[in-house]
């Protein structure tokens, strides 16, 4: 099958190829395509370089750089996250700490004052203060752990997301 283009209109005559007897007058044509050549005029097309095409042009690229600055602050916002759980995860730690040492301190102390605290009494305490010191470290990693797991999730996925959209603003 051949293809006929007329000036006039943007009509497609197909005419088959069988039809020897077509007569049209040469200014009446632009092209003669076959399916062949029309595919690969197709392929082979350029991206105009009209005014409107570098205005798209000009809107993807400043959509660019905008997906890029929201990567950047996403980025940011997630780190000053990161530090500020992991300094409350910290100061909890330190609480922590500092109320088992209080509560062995004062067994100890009132033990000695009182003199009725006995040796297996100080061990339950200081055994106990230890419990209570290894559960807040084991809390404090576990919060830490899934806050960096949380934030290098969202991080890939604003990335993902950012630079498809960007490169399908790139190929519009």
């Amino acid at each position: 099958m051949i293809c006929l283009f007329r000036k006039e209109s943007s009509a497609i005559i197909p005419i088959p190829d069988s039809n020897p007897g077509l007569s049209l007058s040469q200014s009446q044509l632009v092209k003669v395509y076959t399916p062949l050549e029309d595919q690969q005029t197709r392929l082979s097309y350029k991206k105009p370089t009209n005014h409107n095409y570098n205005k798209r042009k000009e809107k993807s690229s400043s959509s660019c750089a905008v997906a890029e600055v929201v990567v950047v602050v996403v980025v940011v916002v997630v780190v000053v996250v990161v530090v500020v759980v992991v300094v409350v995860a910290v100061v909890v730690l330190l609480i922590f700490v500092a109320a088992a040492a209080v509560v062995v301190a004062v067994v100890v102390v009132g033990g000695v004052v009182v003199a009725v605290v006995t040796v297996a009494e100080v061990v339950v305490v200081a055994v106990a203060a230890a419990a209570v010191v290894v559960v807040a470290v084991v809390v404090v990693v576990v919060v830490i752990v899934v806050v960096v797991v949380v934030v290098v999730v969202v991080v890939v996925v604003v990335v993902v997301v950012v630079v498809k959209a960007r490169d399908s603003l790139i190929y519009r």
